[in-house]
């Protein structure tokens, strides 16, 4: 399962990598270019704060965060195979984008972000690894129920007072 984690974080590190350098190569910071379809723009800016552009001053409070979670989802790598493929793959997103983005920072002090909705904060593609990442997690903390959990009470039931926890420790 390594092998799927480290594919899934390098081809978000290196999709977002060579799409910002193509775009910082072929634009004017500033410079926006409508797609055909009128869905998606292309504009180059660079954010110097968090998601969506806040904090714009907090550069090296994000450029200190991108180090922790990176180090701690690395930390968490062997455990991942007991968490399943899902968790994995969402984990490898989200350590993909964070590498991308700390890439830039690093390099530039700010995030290229170029893929603009018009509607929405323009975003990068480790954004999109991130949020991505991000999402998986949540929709599996909702809704999959993990094999070793067994049976949850209803949400009506305090803890401890399903049959199973009343039968006691003899049954």
């Amino acid at each position: 399962m390594r092998w799927v984690f480290g594919l899934w974080a390098v081809v978000v590190l290196v999709l977002d990598q060579i799409t910002k350098t193509a775009i910082m190569e072929t634009m004017v910071r500033g410079q926006s270019l409508d797609l055909p379809g009128g869905l998606l723009a292309l504009t180059y800016i660079h954010n110097s704060g968090g998601a969506f552009g806040l904090f714009p001053q907090g550069g090296p409070f994000f450029l200190a965060t991108a180090v922790v979670v990176a180090v701690g989802i690395l930390w968490a790598l062997p455990r991942l195979e007991h968490w399943g493929s899902w968790t994995a793959i969402a984990c490898a997103l989200i350590l993909g984008g964070t590498l991308g983005n700390l890439i830039d920072r690093l390099r530039f002090g700010s995030v290229v972000d170029f893929l603009d909705l018009g509607w929405w904060p323009i975003f990068n593609v480790a954004d999109s690894g991130i949020s991505v990442g991000i999402c998986m997690l949540l929709l599996q903390a909702f809704f999959v129920r993990s094999p070793e959990e067994g049976e949850r009470p209803a949400p009506h039931e305090p803890l401890g007072s399903s049959p199973s926890a009343q039968a006691g420790p003899e049954a």
